[in-house]
This record gives structure tokens, C-alpha cells and sequence, in this order.
């Protein structure tokens, strides 16, 4: 097989995202092998890496997933539901401005900033045994 180049397998890679929404590096290897490119999972995680860090792509850390995500909009808490494994993303400049502002008063040089919540969401609600945060 041909070398494929670095290029090629980043759009490889944003195109099985795009079509699967969020998925784990093994849901991505077998969705772009379905296509007719196979990759190692470990090809996957390298790419995913590249992509993680030019903004392309957004970790989704409960569930260990990634999902596309826009470049031009880096600030966003990733919402998950931890009962139908549905995933939402709500834009909000405050709240990661603010943790970035809190991690640079402790010293710390930020070089990204993942806001996520694990919840219940509002169509699994309804009954839902977990309490809300001051119940």
C-alpha cells in the first residue's frame, strides 16, 4: 500500500467523525475502514491527536471520544448525558475564560481549556434518579 499522507488521513479521519458525530478511536478505525481506507487504532489516536490540537476535533472525555469540532469556536462546554450517551455543545466564552483565568492566577501556562458536564439531559429527565447539584 502506497504511503498516505498526513493530509489524507486527517480528512479520512474528519470525515468518519462528521458521519458518526462522537465516537471512540475504534468506532473511527472501523468506520473509516467500512469506507475502504483501513487505519489502526493507533493511526487513529496519532490523527486525532494532530486534530485535537489545530481544533479540528474536541475530546469528549466521559465515554473517551472525540467529535468534530469548529475551529472558529474553541470555547464550549461539552454537555453529556450519561444516560442516553447523547452529547450536546453549548458555546460559552465566560465560563472557559474564567477557568483559564483561574489556572493562570495558580501559576499555570494554559495551553487549552476542556469544560465538560455529566449529566441527565432534558429528554432523559423525566424520573431520573440522579439528584441535581444542591438537592
Amino acid at each position: 500500500m502506497a504511503k498516505r499522507s498526513p493530509a489524507y488521513l486527517d480528512a479520512l479521519v474528519r470525515a468518519a467523525l462528521d458521519r458518526l458525530g462522537a465516537a471512540t478511536a475504534a468506532g473511527v478505525a472501523a468506520a473509516v475502514a467500512d469506507a475502504g481506507s483501513p487505519m489502526t487504532e493507533v493511526q487513529v489516536y496519532r490523527v486525532l491527536g494532530r486534530l485535537v490540537v489545530s481544533g479540528d476535533v474536541r475530546p469528549v472525555l466521559t465515554g473517551r471520544r472525540f467529535m468534530s469540532a469548529d475551529p472558529a469556536r474553541p470555547d464550549c462546554v461539552t454537555l453529556v448525558c450519561v444516560a442516553c450517551d447523547g452529547i450536546e455543545v453549548a458555546p460559552t466564552e465566560d465560563i472557559t475564560a474564567d477557568l483559564a483565568d483561574l489556572a493562570r492566577s495558580r501559576g499555570f501556562r494554559v495551553a487549552s481549556v476542556v469544560a465538560e458536564v455529566a449529566g441527565i439531559c432534558a429528554r432523559c429527565n423525566s424520573g431520573s434518579p440522579i439528584k441535581q447539584e444542591g438537592d
